[in-house]
């Protein structure tokens, strides 16, 4: 299916002097913050105004996300009362030089400084909002060193062999789970057709032609035959295949410069390069050497079949779309070819919808050599809203997972047009409990949760609001406020007396925000409820990283306990 020498640090001032490294924007911003603090300092006459700058500065400094909002506020003049210091004291100015104690400060001093601070948090906010925009040009490079890669690498039937496979998954790596960390997101949050062919295998209940179900019989007996060699094997089971899937199987034109035993191309294809599917037969288990699923995505080692799917996005993923179906040996042969028959059923319907949806790009000129790969998730739209997305998969490190930072923008067309788009965190992952982040969102102590669903092949997508702040993992522990601490154990007591558990209380999935006048991060949220669950259901994963260092009781696939929840918590203080 679709398928240099190192160098001393600074710049040279002179023969033999080095002057300083220039300081990045970041740096500039927090120094400029620093020094507005400085001036507030002096000024010992209450003021309300003055004391909201002070909580913007602290932000600042504490490194908080940019924002429209902050800047707004850092635009706006501050009136102030009084024209010199009510008291004498020293004060550091922005270019360095310092006024002595009693020397006249006038107001608009500190509105200077508030004005620099302001012009530095402008030029950070645009370099972050350029980073989030310029993540498409990345995308469009890396999918083309895919490409590039791909290209320069041996034949799939050179490649696949060892220890070749072993070099190539080293030098030009591809997400096929060959070692198991390549393993990459679910191919199905990309395009829908994958979850379809997962759903319709499982269906209890179906539609299977009567003529399906003797032509897949045909093709046990062929596949259970013993042949000389694969071109024999081949030439007898292509017929039975084709008839299955009501697809010709043809051999692969030569500027593929690849040769696979027969594929299927996309009929509205004018230079007939689309394949909808790639076949690879073996004559039997382990001949030559060769793993045939990283040949093809449809493959015949023997009496077997897998079923593969691939997509580009900013790499090749190749992913299983099932267990392999053997063919021989069941003393069951009638209940074999009906399930056969379900497979090779499914496997049309959805190469019939992959020759539909290439029509519509056809139709809308979008079918083209240098069309991009699946960029976007194949979650656009729900509710009111359109999903506008700005950044790559946040979770490439992770098996099985895929999130991404996006946009909400509302459908109606009486919305304001320069209304701050909501911020939100789209998750697509094997396993979630809504009902347990809909607890802690309903107390504010989650993100708000505006979307659930589980596709079709029970992968769960998931949109939440982007929380503003950072997690404890990134914040200084002597910083974090009684106040998040206690949100975290009032959190976890929620969870409890429903009958939780939450199983991954570890820093990074804590989320400090709205931190107070002084600094201190004042709440905690909870975030990650991939492995909360029901008491006595949840397990910890089989892939449990004992390196992070779990309390006394956790083990990879035990139970998880609100007994481990609250042990984490005591790590936490």
């Amino acid at each position: 299916m679709p398928s240099s020498s190192s160098q001393k640090r600074g710049t040279k001032c002179g023969s033999t002097r080095y002057c300083k490294k220039p300081r990045t924007i970041h740096e500039e911003l927090i120094g400029a913050a620093e020094v507005l603090k400085r001036s507030l300092r002096t000024w010992d006459q209450p003021n309300s105004d003055l004391a909201t700058l002070g909580a913007i500065v602290d932000k600042i400094i504490a490194g908080d996300p940019t924002s429209n909002a902050i800047l707004d506020l850092l635009n706006e003049p501050f009136v102030l009362t009084g024209d010199v210091l009510p008291q004498p004291r020293s004060l550091a100015l922005a270019d360095g030089q310092c006024l002595g104690p009693g020397s006249a400060l006038r107001a608009p001093l500190i509105n200077a400084d508030r004005e620099r601070l302001a012009q530095i948090y402008h030029s950070v906010l645009v370099e972050t909002s350029t980073h989030e925009s310029n993540y498409e040009e990345e995308f469009a490079l890396e999918r083309q060193q895919a490409i590039e890669d791909g290209q320069a690498a041996p034949t799939p039937s050179d490649a696949a062999k060892h220890p070749a496979l072993d070099v190539e998954q080293t030098e030009r790596q591809m997400q096929i789970g060959r070692p198991f960390g390549t393993t990459g997101p679910s191919i199905s949050i990309y395009h829908s057709v994958f979850s379809k062919f997962k759903s319709l295998i499982k269906n209890p209940t179906p539609d299977i032609s009567p003529a399906t179900v003797a032509q897949a019989f045909d093709l046990i007996v062929a596949a259970a035959a013993i042949y000389p060699t694969e071109n024999d094997r081949t030439r007898v089971i292509t017929p039975i295949v084709q008839k299955l899937l009501g697809y010709p199987i043809v051999t692969v034109p030569s500027e593929f410069g690849f040769r696979p035993d027969g594929i299927i191309i996309y009929p509205g294809s004018e230079e007939g390069k689309i394949p909808l599917l790639v076949m690879e037969a073996k004559n039997e288990v382990g001949t030559g050497g060769i793993d045939p699923n990283s040949q093809a995505a449809f493959s015949f080692p023997g009496p077997q079949i897998t079923v593969l799917g691939g997509i580009l996005t900013n790499q090749f993923i190749v992913q299983p779309l099932g267990m392999p179906l053997g063919l021989s040996g069941s003393p069951d042969p009638d209940g074999l070819a009906l399930h056969v028959a379900q497979v090779m059923t499914a496997l049309r319907t959805c190469l019939n919808d992959l020759e539909s949806f290439y029509d519509d790009l056809k139709k809308s000129h979008l079918l083209r050599a240098d069309t991009e790969g699946a960029q976007w998730p194949v979650l656009r739209t729900f509710d009111n809203f359109v999903l506008k997305y700005t950044s790559k998969n946040l979770l490439s490190d992770r098996i099985g997972r895929a999130m991404f930072n996006a946009e909400l923008i509302p459908k109606d067309e009486k919305a304001e047009q320069n209304a701050v788009s909501p911020k939100v965190k789209v998750k697509f992952t094997s396993q979630y409990s809504e009902e347990a982040h809909m607890l802690l969102a309903a107390k504010n102590l989650a993100p708000q949760l505006r979307y659930y669903e589980k596709l079709e092949d029970n992968l769960a997508v998931v949109v939440m609001d982007a929380v503003d702040g950072k997690n404890l993992a990134s914040a200084k522990k002597e910083r974090v406020s009684e106040q998040a601490l206690q949100n975290i154990q009032d959190a976890l007591a929620t969870l409890h007396k429903e009958n939780f558990v939450f199983g991954d209380l570890r820093p990074p999935n804590v989320m400090l925000c709205r931190d107070g006048v002084d600094g201190e991060w004042v709440n905690a949220m909870l975030v990650d409820f991939d492995w909360a669950g029901k008491v006595g259901e949840r397990r910890y994963p089989a892939s449990l990283n004992h390196k992070l260092g779990w309390v006394e009781g956790v083990e990879a696939g035990g139970l998880i306990q609100k007994e481990h929840d609250n042990a984490m918590f005591q790590r936490l203080r």
